[in-house]
C-alpha cells in the first residue's frame, strides 16, 4: 500500500516479509528521536549536505527546518531546528549525534573547517507520538531534504514539532 511505498522511498525495507501489501505491519509504533537547535550555519549548504549524508549512512529520518523571527527574512540568523528520528533503535540516533559532535560540519569566519560547538539537544525521547510516520506528516518527511522547503513559519514549525514528538515536545 501507500505506507509500503513511502517506507521504500525512505530506504526502510522489510526483508523478512511476504510480497503482500502489508509489508510494514510489523512496525509496532515505537521510535526514538532527538530535537536539536543549531545556533548558526556559516556554510549552510555544506552543513545541510553533511546532515543529509549522515542521516542516510546511519539510517535515520532527518527533518531540517528554519524560521525567522516575525517572518522577517532580512534577519541575519534564523532559528534552526533539526529533528532526527529512528524507528525502534535509539543507537542510530545516538550514533548520528556522536558523529555530529566529532565531525567538521561547518566553517568559521575565516573559512576553516570546524566542529559544531553551539548545537543544543533540546530533548531526546524514546516514545514519540504514535502518528510520527502516519499519512498526515509523510509529506514533511518526503520534503525534509528539499532545499526550497527548509523555511517555515514559526507556527508551522511548532505544529511539526508537536506532531512528531507529541505532548512531550510541546
Amino acid at each position: 500500500g501507500l505506507k509500503s511505498l513511502f517506507l521504500t522511498s525512505m530506504k526502510v525495507y522489510d526483508n523478512n516479509s511476504d510480497d503482500d501489501d502489508d509489508d510494514c505491519d510489523h512496525y509496532d509504533g515505537s521510535s526514538y528521536g532527538a530535537l536539536i537547535r543549531v545556533d548558526h550555519m556559516n556554510d549552510s549548504k555544506g552543513y545541510r549536505k553533511w546532515l543529509r549524508k549522515t542521516s542516510e549512512e546511519t539510517g535515520c529520518f532527518l527533518l531540517m527546518k528554519q524560521c525567522y523571527p516575525n517572518n522577517d527574512f532580512t534577519t541575519k540568523r534564523p532559528f534552526i531546528v533539526v529533528v532526527i528520528v529512528s524507528k525502534e533503535e535509539d543507537a542510530k540516533v545516538k550514533s548520528f549525534l556522536k558523529r555530529w559532535r566529532t565531525s567538521r560540519v561547518d566553517v568559521d569566519s575565516k573559512g576553516k573547517a570546524c566542529l559544531e560547538r553551539k548545537m543544543s539537544v533540546l530533548i531526546e525521547l524514546s516514545q514519540l507520538n504514535n502518528n510520527t510516520f502516519d499519512d498526515e506528516i509523510n509529506s514533511f518527511w518526503k520534503d525534509s531534504k528539499a532545499e526550497e522547503k527548509i523555511n517555515v513559519s514559526f507556527e508551522q514549525l511548532l505544529h511539526l514539532i508537536e506532531t512528531i514528538g507529541g505532548d512531550d515536545w510541546k
